[in-house]
């Protein structure tokens, strides 16, 4: 998942500078001083994506920087485990001892800077398919409502009563400014998370949780929901795909592929697929793939498909004989990318067959397109 190793799952570096008094702060408290410290870095001109605030009771040790294949870390500071300091007042006030924030520059540079206990500190910055499929995400506007507004108009519409009936929940809260690429997409938004699944979370377990979804322009809520879930790592990000319930919005009224192009090589073939259109926010692991006969029989594969993005960097990669994305699987999906299988053709062949895929989350059912 792209989006939670590079987000707190990357904080493990010691400060190289910091900026600001120490406490809880409010989003716009946290990009400012962000910006401060940014604007040190590189000749500056940063823009927020994608900001994330952890809350909890108790202090969360995030660890050391993980090893990325293909993504290069440079590293700002000397290496040691990250750890957020508890939260003193409500999870749920839209304050937060752990922000951490995602900026790109003009080149597409990627920049991650942390605010922890509200200082201000240069962590990271990326190169490689990490930073490709970050820099296709809009910036925070600077005029989004403040991360307080969005908790408020959270906890009017369950919130509370969830923190109230489960006073020991750790929260998280993100903002993003959307994503682009396709006809749609989604506007500025905040998601608003309380849970009792423990921060870091090394298996699946069962939990409950409150989500909401809230405008990050006008500050009004767009989705809510309650229940049990399973905790899983990384689940505070989880608000990023939206809060409509698992497989409420049909695959194939938000993704179609077009007719695919071959290239043999060899034992070796490559089919690359258009993307004629994306409707709101996919991304790649909200899809899976199949080869089946038209007789809806499974054909085994050692086929691995690619998201590739308009400058040929491949953006996340899929192994079919696994049913898993091994690399990427947070990176939105635009039309201006491809989806590029490569496989060893079976002795029988796979002309006339075709590739399904498969919606999971908040998508269901299928779409296929003949391999010709």
């Amino acid at each position: 998942m792209v989006l939670v190793v590079l987000g707190l799952g990357l904080a493990g570096v010691l400060p190289f500078l910091n900026v600001g008094s120490g406490g809880a702060v409010p989003y716009s408290t946290a990009a400012a001083r962000s910006a401060s410290i940014s604007a040190t870095y590189a000749g500056g001109g940063w823009t927020p994506v994608l900001a994330v605030a952890i809350n909890s009771h108790a202090s969360v040790d995030f660890g050391s920087v993980p090893n990325l294949p293909g993504c290069t870390l440079s590293h700002l500071g000397g290496m040691n485990s990250a750890i957020v300091p508890p939260v003193q007042s409500s999870v749920g006030g839209g304050l937060s001892t752990g922000w951490s924030l995602i900026s790109r520059n003009a080149t597409g540079a990627i920049l991650y800077t942390a605010v922890f206990d509200g200082h201000a500190s240069l962590f990271l910055a990326f190169s490689g398919w990490c930073a490709a499929a970050l820099a296709r995400f809009p910036g925070i506007p600077s005029s989004v409502v403040d991360s307080t507004a969005a908790a408020s108009a959270a906890n009017g519409v369950g919130g509370s009563a969830f923190l109230n009936a489960h006073p020991d929940s750790n929260g998280s809260m993100v903002v993003v400014g959307g994503v682009g690429g396709g006809p749609t997409g989604f506007a500025p938004g905040w998601s608003v998370i309380y849970s009792t699944c423990p921060i870091n979370v090394t298996q699946a377990v069962p939990g409950f949780e409150f989500a909401a979804t809230v405008n990050a322009t006008t500050g009004a809520v767009e989705g809510h929901s309650t229940g049990p879930v399973t905790c899983t790592p990384g689940w505070y990000f989880s608000g990023l795909l939206g809060t409509t319930p698992a497989g409420q919005i049909p695959l194939g009224t938000v993704l179609a592929l077009g007719t695919p192009s071959e290239s043999p090589t060899g034992p070796t073939y490559l089919y690359n697929f258009s993307i004629e259109f994306v409707g709101g926010s996919v991304f790649a692991n909200n899809l899976s793939f199949q080869i089946q006969t038209p007789t809806g029989a499974i054909v085994a594969t050692n086929g691995v498909m690619a998201l590739v993005g308009l400058s040929g960097v491949q953006l996340a990669s899929y192994s079919m004989p696994a049913w898993a994305w091994t690399s990427g699987g947070m990176t939105p999906v635009t039309t201006a990318d491809l989806l590029s299988l490569s496989l060893t053709v079976p002795s029988a062949g796979i002309s006339g067959d075709q590739l399904v895929v498969s919606g999971s989350g908040q998508f269901s059912g299928s779409i296929g397109e003949i391999i010709p």
